[in-house]
């Protein structure tokens, strides 16, 4: 049973709020932690959509719901399904769990349709729109989605390379773990556009462990603020010593100046 503490589906706040992208940004940190916590205990939620998270504004608590379908990830099996018989929501279900990719289900699959809902979020509307079960099916194995910058000017174009890596095609392109998400996630908060966020603090390094869109979310947020990080000068070369090849012709030099028995 779940508690009753005020709160309406996502799905229906995404119809009644104008969320800003800040507010955006948060719920998706909140819902990708949701997540988290779901994959920590070895289960497949197989129906991640806007409906299956559960929003009060006044309190600001977002949770995530209804695990009628949900799996143990070990007990997970390939199956080809009928269209009108899929486990999950047709409009956010990944490619592998239509059951026509000859791939069994793991826990990636939760992150393509997090992807999709994001999506919906920041844009405002979903990538395939189509009332033919087999034309969303192709859409989601084959047909690539729209950048959600192309159709909402308003989303920055990092947060735009993050829901399409979400919404790869491919697993194995997709985030393979929470961490990478939630930080990539985090790091959008430091793009200043506009007075409401952090700006990147001067000299600030960038993460040792980075993927291409946090790379992309920190460039992003550095010319934004146009920081120019401090460049180390170069040494002079006499500062360096002899380079590895003055020291192997000083050897060479050295072995011709050997004595021999002859001498």
């Amino acid at each position: 049973m779940l508690e009753d503490f005020g709160a309406e589906s996502l799905q229906h706040w995404m119809g009644h709020k104008d969320f800003t992208l800040q507010e955006k940004l948060s719920l998706s940190i909140r819902m990708a932690e949701c997540l988290q916590t779901v994959h920590q205990a070895q289960i497949i939620h197989k129906d991640i959509n806007p409906a299956n998270f559960v929003y009060n504004p006044d309190t600001d608590t977002l949770k995530i719901i209804d695990f009628g379908i949900s799996t143990q990830l070990s007990r997970e099996s390939m199956e080809l399904r009928s269209p009108n018989v899929l486990e999950g929501t047709l409009l956010y279900i990944s490619p592998e769990q239509t059951g026509r990719m000859n791939r069994a289900v793991d826990y990636r699959t939760d992150y393509y349709s997090l992807g999709m809902t994001l999506y919906q979020l920041f844009v405002g509307r979903l990538p395939y729109r189509s009332d033919d079960p087999m034309e969303l099916v192709h859409c989601h194995i084959a047909r690539q989605p729209p950048p959600p910058h192309a159709l909402n000017p308003d989303v920055p174009v990092p947060v735009s390379d993050l829901i399409l890596k979400l919404i790869a095609k491919v697993p194995e392109e997709r985030y393979q773990s929470p961490w990478g998400l939630l930080a990539d996630l985090n790091l959008g908060f430091v793009i200043p556009l506009n007075s409401d966020y952090k700006a990147v603090e001067h000299g600030a390094p960038l993460p040792k462990e980075r993927s291409t869109v946090q790379f992309k979310l920190y460039k992003a947020a550095q010319e934004s603020a146009r920081i120019k990080l401090p460049r180390k000068p170069e040494p002079d070369s006499d500062e360096l010593g002899p380079t590895v090849s003055q020291k192997a012709v000083s050897f060479k030099r050295k072995e011709a100046r050997r004595p021999t028995d002859d001498d």
